[in-house]
């Protein structure tokens, strides 16, 4: 599956079937999670509650997203076929003060970005920082796993949150994917899978010719 986004371009190869949620477009957001919540219980009768449940759950997903300032989600339906994987993709475009309008080096660019996020208090909270060249690009890796406690029915679990922050070819700006999983068990070959997503990447000039 491919997605493309509205801003400089890009598309980036999903493997196995995901769910595309815009949550930059609220209207086009709630036609999808109605759509995908019909789908999961198949419109049948008593699976309404459950159906009525799931729609607040990614309205309430899609919202937070929205409010962090994503432009669009996927969540994962089967990565291989027979095999359900709890995984999110959330992709958002940040307005970094420290960037300039004049297109620079990948490199400068994610030198930039990663010395202002250095910078911020939430910065100690994350490990496994890592730069690196991917597909045709400048990436900054870092990734930080969040432990829930028990509540009611539901026991203790960990999400772990993997950033990419990406830099668009011939300009200032960077992408930010934020992957999220609550099987950080599985961290290395997680990581494996994200980073082919993010080497998937392929970027459209003014004309719409891909980089």
């Amino acid at each position: 599956m491919s997605g493309t986004t509205k801003h400089p371009g890009v598309q980036i190869v999903l493997p196995g079937s995901w769910w595309k949620i815009p949550v930059g477009d609220e209207d086009a957001a709630t036609r999808a999670i109605h759509a995908l919540a019909n789908k999961v219980t198949n419109r049948k009768d008593e699976f309404a509650r459950l159906r009525g449940d799931l729609r607040k759950q990614l309205t309430e997903l899609a919202d937070s997203a929205r409010d962090g300032g994503a432009d669009q989600v996927f969540l994962a339906l089967e990565i291989v076929p027979g095999t359900t994987l709890p995984m999110s993709l959330a992709l958002f475009w940040p307005d970094i003060d420290v960037l300039g309008s004049t297109p620079s080096k990948p490199e400068s660019v994610i030198a930039l970005v990663r010395e202002a996020l250095e910078a911020l208090p939430d910065s100690a909270e994350y490990g496994d920082k890592e730069e690196a060249t991917l597909g045709g690009t400048q990436t900054w890796r870092r990734s930080k796993t969040i432990e829930h406690p028990a509540d009611g029915d539901v026991g203790p679990y960990e999400t772990l949150i993997v950033d990419y922050w990406v830099a668009v070819p011939g300009s200032q700006r960077v992408a930010l994917l934020t992957f999220s999983t609550t099987i950080p068990g599985e961290r290395e070959l997680l990581l494996q899978l994200f980073q082919v997503m993010v080497e998937s990447m392929r970027w459209d000039d003014e004309s719409g010719e891909s980089l």
